[in-house]
C-alpha cells in the first residue's frame, strides 16, 4: 500500500483570455496485490490494483492539473474517485502471459505517473526469460485509463506539433533485451499505434563499478518514429 499526498499549482496569469491558474490538492492511495502461481506445469495467478483519490482542495475555476477527476460540463473536481483493475497471469517455465490491467515501464510504452495516481493500460503481454541472458517481450494494448480518469478509452497520440492523429484501439509492440557480458545490455523494440505512428527503439547500456560505493553508467538510446495514416510524425 502506497500513499501519495499531491499538490500542484500552475500559473497562467500571463494568459489574459483564459484560466489564470490551475491548482489541485489531493490524497492518493495505491494498493497492489500480487499472487504467486498454482502448482503444475502451467501455473496461474491473479494480480489486483486498487486506486483511490480524495480531493483536499480544488475549485471549478482552478481545476485541470491532471490530478483529480473533474466534470467536463461544470469543471468541478469530484470529491473522491477510484479504480480497480485485475490482471490474470499464467506461467510456463520462465514465460509469463498477463491479460488485463498493466502499468508498463517499457521504452516504447511508459505509464504516466507524474500526478497523484498512475496511468494504466488494458491488454495482454507475454514475456519470456527461458533463454539465458535474453528477455523477449511482446504484447498489445487496446485501451488506456488516464491519470485523472476512472474508466478506459481508446488511445490518443500526444506529441508536440503532431497532427492527423486518430483514436486507436491497437498498440502492438515487441522487443528483445540481451546481456552480452555482466553490466552490458542491448535492447531493441518495435511498436505501432494503428493509424498513428510506428517506432523503432535501440538501447545500449553499460554499468560498471568504479569503487565499492560508486558506479558509472553509460546509457545510449536511439528512437526513430514514422507516420501512419494521416499523421505527420
Amino acid at each position: 500500500l502506497s500513499l501519495r499526498n499531491f499538490y500542484m499549482n500552475r500559473d497562467f496569469r500571463d494568459n489574459p483570455s483564459g484560466q489564470s491558474k490551475a491548482e489541485d490538492w489531493g490524497q492518493g492511495f495505491m494498493l497492489r496485490l500480487k499472487s504467486g502461481y498454482t502448482d503444475g506445469t502451467v501455473g496461474v495467478g491473479v494480480d489486483a490494483l486498487g486506486l483511490a483519490g480524495i480531493k483536499l482542495d480544488s475549485g471549478g475555476g482552478t481545476g485541470g492539473t491532471g490530478t483529480l477527476v473533474r466534470s467536463a460540463r461544470t469543471g468541478k473536481s469530484a470529491d473522491n474517485h477510484g479504480f480497480v483493475g485485475f490482471t490474470a497471469k499464467a506461467k510456463v517455465s520462465e514465460t509469463v502471459l498477463t491479460v488485463g490491467t498493466h502499468e508498463p515501464v517499457l521504452p516504447i510504452a511508459f505509464r504516466n505517473d507524474t500526478r497523484m495516481l498512475p496511468q494504466t493500460f488494458q491488454g495482454g503481454q507475454i514475456q519470456s526469460k527461458d533463454i539465458e541472458n535474453l528477455t523477449l517481450t511482446a504484447g498489445q494494448f487496446q485501451k488506456v485509463r488516464l491519470r485523472d480518469s476512472t474508466d478506459y478509452e481508446n488511445m490518443v497520440m500526444a506529441a508536440d506539433g503532431a497532427t492527423g492523429g486518430v483514436r486507436s484501439n491497437k498498440f502492438n509492440y515487441g522487443g528483445a533485451s540481451y546481456q552480452f557480458i555482466p553490466g552490458l545490455t542491448g535492447t531493441y523494440y518495435y511498436a505501432e499505434l494503428k493509424d498513428n505512428y510506428s517506432q523503432h527503439h535501440a538501447n545500449l547500456q553499460f554499468l560498471t563499478d568504479l569503487t565499492e560505493d560508486f558506479k558509472f553508467k553509460t546509457d545510449l538510446r536511439y528512437f526513430k518514429s514514422s507516420d501512419k495514416g494521416n499523421t505527420n510524425v
